[in-house]
């Protein structure tokens, strides 16, 4: 694991600003394969280690990413990840941030901050558009995991702006992001309460890379089973065949 941390941490210029080097990590990480939940608490419920560099799905590939980025040596950034990965950095199963929305988003503050409502006033013009939800954890537990918590349904809202309004205004977007920053895949399925016991509002997450021409998602993908780089504007096109997919909330990461 040492030897790991410190070839990527290699990677990292003195010369080169925070973002260069987020861009230079999670690229050193592409083709990288992709497995469902590769992390755990290393006991308990989910046995798998609390931390790996051989395979990611999404959201463990943005985590540690983000740590990475972060991280001065091995200890922080074990120390880092687990604050990511966890409310107030307790190692329990029941305190990871299993729902980006608003658990992953709120209580990393510290790290991000969510820009939506910015890009859609400055780029667009517009207010964002808006998606509530309620959010049944105790179900979710019980269904998936048949553990009993004593939490109330949440009601919860999160800003997006639509798949069109960004297709519809694509170089406005090229030249309005142009540092790395996180994205989320914001979708509305009534289905899923059924399926595991809650409503959701995020699928999917990832980064954005900008470039001369264009920006670049940068993921774990699930369909491609790797980490890979494809044109944003391109996988936003190919989302617009599902009805479920209706936008994307931007996320600034903070330097």
């Amino acid at each position: 694991m040492k030897k790991t941390l410190l070839l990527f941490l290699s990677l990292f210029s003195c010369g080169n600003t925070f973002y260069q080097n987020i861009d230079n990590i999670s690229k050193s990480f592409k083709d990288k394969p992709y497995i469902n939940n590769p992390l755990g608490e290393n006991k308990g419920i989910d046995k798998d280690p609390l931390y790996r560099y051989d395979a990611f799905d999404c959201l463990t590939y943005v985590e540690t990413m983000l740590a990475l980025s972060l991280t001065k040596n091995e200890e922080d950034f074990k120390k880092i990840l687990t604050k990511i990965r966890y409310k107030d950095g307790e190692v329990l199963f029941e305190n990871r941030n299993h729902f980006v929305n608003p658990d992953w988003i709120e209580n990393n503050k510290e790290y991000i901050t969510d820009i939506t409502e910015i890009l859609s006033n400055t780029l667009l013009n517009i207010k964002p558009d808006e998606i509530k939800l309620t959010l049944d954890k105790k179900t979710w537990f019980k269904q998936n995991h048949n553990i009993d918590v004593k939490i109330k349904p949440q009601e919860t809202k999160l800003n997006y702006i639509s798949l069109d309004n960004i297709l519809l205004n694509k170089d406005k977007f090229i030249t309005g992001i142009n540092k790395p920053i996180i994205i989320t895949l914001v979708i509305n399925n009534p289905k899923l309460k059924e399926q595991i016991g809650t409503d959701l509002d995020i699928s999917h997450i990832g980064f954005i890379i900008p470039t001369e021409k264009t920006l670049i998602l940068r993921h774990a993908s699930l369909t491609q089973k790797k980490v890979v780089d494809v044109d944003f504007f391109e996988y936003l096109n190919g989302l617009k065949k599902y009805p479920i997919y209706i936008g994307i909330n931007f996320l600034e990461i903070k330097s």
